[in-house]
C-alpha cells in the first residue's frame, strides 16, 4: 500500500496527531476529497475546540500501482481463449473470435475517449499514457489476429500463449520483487518471461534451437518494444518470427 500524508485541518499547536484514536481512524482509508473535508470540518471541531486550532497531517491509504493491475493481468491470462479455440476448434473459429473482440474493443475504446463510457473500473487499471490513447487490450487482439494471419498453427498457438501467460507473469513477479532495473524493465521480471516462455515452447513439437530463439525473441521484445509501442503488439509476433525462422 502507498501512504500519502496530506494537510487537511488545523488542530493542535505543534501540529501532531491529537490523541483521540477515533481522529486517526476518521481520517484514515479510501475517502474521497470531498467526504474527507466534510468529516473533518463537522466530527473534529465537536470534540477539539477551534481556539486550540493548527494542523494536523492526515493519513490517505492508496492502493499501491501494482494492486490497480490486477484486471490487467486477467485480461491477459483471459487471452488464452483464442488460442484454445485455434488449438480445438480450428483456425476460421479462432479468427472469429479474435475478430469479434477486436471489433468490440475497438467500439469501446472510441466511446472512451470520446468521453461517453469511461467505467471506473477501467480508469483505475490505465496507465498514464493510455488516458488519451488506446489502452493495450485492442493492440493485443489486434497482434493475435496478425500473428494467426501470418503464421501456421503451431507457431501463432504458442506465440499466442506466450503473451497471455509470461506477459502478465512477468509483470507480476517485476513489480513485486523486481530490483534491479534497466530499459525501465527489472531484471527479474525479464528473467521471468524469458523462463516461463521457454516452459510453454517446450510443450510444443519445436526443435530446441527454435524454443531458444522464440523465447529470447519474446524477451528482448517485451524489454525493448515498450518503448516505442505497447508492448502487446510486438511480443507475438518475435516469438512467433523466432520460432519460424529457426524452425
Amino acid at each position: 500500500m502507498q501512504i500519502e500524508h496530506r494537510k487537511a485541518y488545523s488542530l493542535l499547536p505543534n501540529g501532531r496527531w491529537p490523541p483521540d484514536p477515533l481522529l486517526k481512524t476518521l481520517t484514515r482509508g479510501w475517502l474521497s476529497p470531498s467526504l474527507l473535508a466534510f468529516a473533518i470540518k463537522t466530527a473534529i471541531p465537536s470534540v477539539y475546540p477551534r481556539e486550540k486550532a493548527s494542523a494536523i497531517m492526515v493519513t490517505i491509504v492508496k492502493p499501491a500501482e501494482g494492486e490497480h493491475r490486477l484486471l490487467r493481468r486477467l485480461f491477459h491470462v483471459s487471452g488464452m481463449v483464442i488460442p484454445l479455440t485455434y488449438l480445438f476448434w480450428g483456425k476460421a473459429e479462432a479468427l472469429a473470435l479474435g475478430t469479434l473482440i477486436f471489433l468490440l474493443l475497438c467500439a469501446a475504446e472510441t466511446l472512451r475517449l470520446k468521453g461517453l463510457l469511461n467505467p471506473s473500473f477501467v480508469r483505475g487499471q490505465l496507465k498514464e499514457k493510455e488516458r488519451k490513447r488506446p489502452t493495450g487490450a485492442l493492440l493485443y487482439a489486434g497482434s493475435c489476429l496478425l500473428t494467426m494471419l501470418i503464421f501456421r498453427e503451431p507457431v501463432a498457438v504458442a506465440s499466442m500463449f506466450v503473451l497471455a501467460i509470461s506477459d502478465p507473469f512477468s509483470s507480476l513477479i517485476g513489480s513485486r520483487w523486481g530490483r534491479c532495473r534497466f530499459f525501465g524493465k527489472s531484471l527479474e521480471g525479464t528473467s521471468a518471461f524469458l523462463f516461463s516462455s521457454l516452459l510453454i515452447l517446450a510443450c510444443f513439437r519445436f526443435r530446441i534451437p527454435a524454443v531458444v530463439g522464440g523465447a529470447c525473441a519474446g524477451a528482448l521484445a517485451e524489454l525493448f518494444s515498450s518503448r516505442i509501442v505497447d508492448d502487446n503488439l510486438f511480443i507475438p509476433l518475435a516469438c512467433a518470427c523466432g520460432l519460424w525462422i529457426l524452425s
